[in-house]
Protein backbone atom coordinates (compact mmCIF):
# COMPACT_ATOMS: atom_id res chain seq x y z
CA UNK A 1 0.00 0.00 0.00
CA UNK A 2 1.86 3.39 -0.77
CA UNK A 3 2.80 6.01 1.63
CA UNK A 4 3.13 9.70 1.85
CA UNK A 5 4.49 11.71 4.25
CA UNK A 6 4.16 15.30 4.62
CA UNK A 7 7.37 17.32 5.91
CA UNK A 8 8.16 20.91 6.97
CA UNK A 9 11.20 22.09 5.42
CA UNK A 10 13.17 25.38 6.27
CA UNK A 11 15.36 27.69 4.86
CA UNK A 12 17.71 27.57 7.72
CA UNK A 13 18.61 23.54 8.24
CA UNK A 14 18.78 20.88 6.18
CA UNK A 15 15.73 17.96 6.97
CA UNK A 16 16.17 14.12 6.63
CA UNK A 17 14.04 12.25 4.32
CA UNK A 18 13.57 8.62 5.31
CA UNK A 19 11.63 5.78 3.87
CA UNK A 20 8.14 4.83 6.03
CA UNK A 21 7.75 1.74 4.20
CA UNK A 22 9.41 -0.88 2.37
CA UNK A 23 9.30 0.84 -1.05
CA UNK A 24 10.92 0.57 -4.41
CA UNK A 25 9.65 3.83 -5.86
CA UNK A 26 9.64 7.54 -4.13
CA UNK A 27 9.17 10.95 -5.49
CA UNK A 28 9.69 14.14 -3.03
CA UNK A 29 7.81 17.45 -3.75
CA UNK A 30 7.07 20.47 -2.51
CA UNK A 31 3.45 20.14 -1.89
CA UNK A 32 1.78 23.24 -3.08
CA UNK A 33 0.07 24.52 0.64
CA UNK A 34 2.20 27.88 0.17
CA UNK A 35 4.28 29.37 -3.23
CA UNK A 36 7.42 27.12 -3.98
CA UNK A 37 10.65 28.16 -3.46
CA UNK A 38 12.64 25.40 -4.79
CA UNK A 39 14.37 22.99 -2.80
CA UNK A 40 18.19 22.03 -1.88
CA UNK A 41 19.26 18.73 -2.25
CA UNK A 42 21.72 16.17 -1.16
CA UNK A 43 22.47 12.81 -1.29
CA UNK A 44 23.72 9.58 0.47
CA UNK A 45 25.83 8.69 -2.02
CA UNK A 46 28.78 11.22 -1.74
CA UNK A 47 28.19 11.42 2.03
CA UNK A 48 25.54 14.37 1.80
CA UNK A 49 28.58 16.64 0.42
CA UNK A 50 27.28 17.81 -3.13
CA UNK A 51 23.93 19.71 -2.62
CA UNK A 52 21.59 19.91 -5.72
CA UNK A 53 19.31 23.04 -6.59
CA UNK A 54 15.63 21.50 -7.56
CA UNK A 55 13.27 24.53 -8.46
CA UNK A 56 9.88 23.80 -8.84
CA UNK A 57 10.04 23.21 -12.55
CA UNK A 58 12.54 20.38 -11.83
CA UNK A 59 9.97 18.39 -8.88
CA UNK A 60 8.75 15.62 -8.37
CA UNK A 61 12.37 13.98 -7.26
CA UNK A 62 12.03 10.84 -8.18
CA UNK A 63 14.24 7.62 -6.48
CA UNK A 64 14.04 3.87 -7.62
CA UNK A 65 11.90 1.90 -10.16
CA UNK A 66 8.80 3.75 -10.97
CA UNK A 67 6.84 0.90 -12.82
CA UNK A 68 6.24 -2.56 -11.38
CA UNK A 69 7.86 -5.32 -13.63
CA UNK A 70 5.21 -7.69 -13.31
CA UNK A 71 7.16 -10.42 -10.87
CA UNK A 72 6.83 -9.85 -7.08
CA UNK A 73 10.20 -9.09 -6.09
CA UNK A 74 11.91 -8.27 -9.48
CA UNK A 75 12.36 -4.53 -8.68
CA UNK A 76 15.16 -3.61 -6.54
CA UNK A 77 14.30 -2.44 -2.56
CA UNK A 78 15.10 1.19 -2.33
CA UNK A 79 14.12 2.24 1.14
CA UNK A 80 13.20 0.16 4.08
CA UNK A 81 11.80 1.57 7.19
CA UNK A 82 12.96 1.76 10.85
CA UNK A 83 13.05 -1.50 13.16
CA UNK A 84 13.60 -3.29 15.73
CA UNK A 85 15.41 -6.75 15.04
CA UNK A 86 16.00 -9.22 17.98
CA UNK A 87 19.21 -10.92 18.78
CA UNK A 88 20.30 -13.51 20.94
CA UNK A 89 22.92 -12.34 23.24
CA UNK A 90 26.48 -14.21 23.44
CA UNK A 91 25.32 -16.86 26.20
CA UNK A 92 22.24 -17.79 23.59
CA UNK A 93 19.40 -17.76 26.40
CA UNK A 94 18.44 -14.49 26.21
CA UNK A 95 17.68 -11.70 23.42
CA UNK A 96 18.04 -7.96 23.22
CA UNK A 97 16.15 -5.89 20.53
CA UNK A 98 18.58 -4.07 17.89
CA UNK A 99 16.97 -0.50 16.18
CA UNK A 100 17.98 -0.53 13.04
CA UNK A 101 17.87 2.96 10.66
CA UNK A 102 15.23 3.69 7.81
CA UNK A 103 16.58 4.24 4.74
CA UNK A 104 17.78 7.82 4.51
CA UNK A 105 16.69 9.03 0.97
CA UNK A 106 17.99 12.11 1.14
CA UNK A 107 18.40 15.68 2.51
CA UNK A 108 16.11 18.41 1.62
CA UNK A 109 16.30 21.93 2.79
CA UNK A 110 14.36 25.24 1.13
CA UNK A 111 15.72 27.49 -1.58
CA UNK A 112 13.67 30.52 0.49
CA UNK A 113 10.88 30.50 1.87
CA UNK A 114 9.48 27.97 5.09
CA UNK A 115 7.59 24.98 2.85
CA UNK A 116 6.21 21.55 3.06
CA UNK A 117 7.29 18.71 1.18
CA UNK A 118 5.23 15.39 -0.04
CA UNK A 119 7.02 12.31 -0.34
CA UNK A 120 5.10 9.53 -1.70
CA UNK A 121 6.40 5.88 -1.53
CA UNK A 122 5.50 3.01 -3.12
CA UNK A 123 5.88 -1.26 -2.21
Amino acid sequence: MPAKQLIAVTGGAFVTVSASIYSIYAEIQEDGSGSAAGLKVSFPDDNFTAVYEYPPAQQPIKFGTERRTGKSGSAPLLGKPQRTIPQSNAAGNAYQNLTEAATIYCKVESMGANTVIRVDERP
